[in-house]
Parts: C-alpha cells; structure tokens; sequence
C-alpha cells in the first residue's frame, strides 16, 4: 500500500503514512511529505544509513536498494515514549492516537521482552519492588480476558493485587488472591479532594500504598473514563507508576517475570556492539562513494543537464573535517 501511494505520489525521499487497521483492514488517515522520528529509529535498528540513502534519491543520485530480511538479525530495538503529565496539571494521561509523548528513547537487547524492559527503565519508569501492590482497573472484558495470563504471572510472583469492584470479581472467579477497592466516585472532583474511606481507590494512591497502577478503561463508558480518570491522575500526582494500556501491560508482566528471575542481569551493550556484527554497517554505506550515472524516477529519466547541475552544486560544498 505504501509503495502504491508512493508510485501515486510520485514521492522521492521519505513521507511518513498514518495507518488505521481494525481486524487486518487497513485505511490511510495521511500522507506526509516528510519523515518520521521513526526514520532514524528504523535506521539505526537495520543498520542501513536511511538518512544518507533518501538525500542521495533527492539529489537525484543512484542508491542501492538494500535486501532487508529479518532473519538476519539477532538482536530487537525498541522505542519508549516519555511523557510530561507531572507538568500538565489536570491532564489526562491516557493514550489516544493523539501525539503526546514530549520524548523518546530506544534500547536494543537480544529479545523483545528485555528490549522493552531496558526501554522502559530508560524514561524513568519505576518498576514495583518485589511483593508491591499492583491496583487493577479493566473495563472491557475482553481486555480482563487479555490479561488474565498476566496477572497470574503477577500473583505467582508475590505481588499484592488489588482491583475495583468489576475487576477484582472477575479475577476473583478465576482464582486469583485480590481485595476490592473502591472506584472513585465519577463525578468531576479535583483529583486531589479529601477521601474519608480508606478502602477507596485514590485514598491507597495518596498515601502510596500501591506501586503500579493498570487502568484500561471501557472506550465510550463515560462513568468508567471519569472514574478511570481520577485514579490516572492521581497516579501521576502521587508518582505512582502507570501502565494505561492492555498490551503494555501484558509486556511488562512479562518483563517484571525476567527481573525477578534467578540470576538476571540488566543486557548492557552500545549500539555499534550490535550492528557491526551485522552485516549491514552503517558505517561502510556512509563512505560507498556516489554515483553520478543517470537514474530513473519512477520511470522517467533525468536529463543530463539536470545531472551536471547537481553534480556542479556537489562540487561546490566544502566539508570540513573535525579535528
């Protein structure tokens, strides 16, 4: 589909697409002409120097086409957002397809589950200590469903669980050890109002008695989003740790299941430990001389005018060299 739109566009040199996919069916929300913070995220992970492949197709230069292929790759990348919900009094720290994380940070390990750990570690995330309370609010049932593997992962490792009414009865019917808190009332209070019951929600949020809260409210449930709410925000105001979504959650069980294992250590290696072992170095790409043979763009030849222009403009450039 990319390359469709590509071909359509008649684009040279990097665009950035919004995909929306729903059961394998995908719709194009934009097409930007430009590139992504993905682009040099993507490049990094593959080892194939992106940035000087797109200026090169811009200038109207050749470029190797590299074959990428997964199997190639030992090693998995992955990029964290950060967020800056402590600074945004009010706000809502609950992920949309808006754009709200302010910065990002990748870590490379040798599998998904430690590249994900290493990631999240890196934004400051603060994982619950060893027999920590972990709060549980899942509105859908089918997201309880999703996670009923994960908190099982949760309870044989010896945290504490705890969850709102719906979702401690359901876990509870399929026996997992979980006390009931109260949800906060949804109606619209500050977040930070007195609360006299102390088997409430945000009362154990306040007075830091929990260490995680998983919250992945009902979509279109006003009641369970206000509700959700409360509790979201009072777990940023309180730096308590927050997870908001099913499939983050899933992983971090997962991560948490690696840190507590016998004998774990934190994989710290750089980034050229990884891709020089690979047969795509960045490095190498970087110097490959360029080519100043006629291309074609999609199909149309470039003038040998156009050419010589280029090639005139190149010679021009003075690059100095760091001392």
């Amino acid at each position: 589909m990319a390359a469709s739109i590509a071909l359509s566009l008649q684009i040279t040199g990097p665009f950035n697409i919004q995909f929306l996919s729903k059961h394998n069916d995908l719709k194009v929300i934009e097409c930007n002409l430009r590139s992504s913070r993905s682009f040099p995220f993507v490049s990094k992970t593959l080892g194939v120097n992106l940035v000087t492949q797109a200026t090169r197709a811009m200038c109207g230069l050749s470029v190797k086409v590299e074959q990428i292929h997964r199997v190639e790759y030992d090693y998995v990348c992955c990029k964290a957002p950060m967020f800056s919900f402590t600074r945004l009094g009010g706000a809502d720290p609950r992920l949309r397809v808006e754009m709200t994380s302010t910065g990002e940070v990748a870590a490379f390990a040798s599998s998904a589950t430690r590249a994900y750990l290493m990631a999240l570690l890196s934004t400051n995330f603060k994982l619950p200590p060893r027999g920590g309370a972990i709060l549980l609010s899942v509105g859908s049932v089918q997201h309880k469903v999703d996670l009923l593997e994960s908190v099982e992962i949760l309870q044989a490792l010896g945290f504490v669980l705890y969850g709102t009414p719906g979702t401690a009865a359901f876990y509870a019917s399929k026996g997992i050890a979980i006390t009931v808190l109260q949800a906060p009332s949804p109606n619209p209070v500050d977040s930070a109002a007195p609360v006299e019951s102390k088997d409430d929600a945000l009362y154990y949020l306040r007075a830091r008695k929990l260490h995680l809260l998983i919250n992945a409210p009902q979509a279109g449930d006003r009641e369970d989003s206000s509700s959700g709410y409360l509790m979201r925000r009072a777990a940023v105001d309180f730096n308590v740790s927050l997870i908001s979504n099913v499939k983050c959650a899933i992983q971090l069980a997962r991560a948490l299941q690696l840190t507590l294992s016998p004998g774990y250590e934190h994989e710290v290696r750089s980034w050229s430990d990884y891709t020089t072992e690979n047969k795509h170095d960045m490095r190498q790409l970087g110097r490959s001389a360029p080519s100043l043979s006629s291309v074609s763009n999609y199909g149309r030849s470039r003038e040998p005018s156009e050419l010589t222009q280029r090639s005139s403009f190149r010679a021009s450039l003075k690059l100095s060299k760091p001392s």
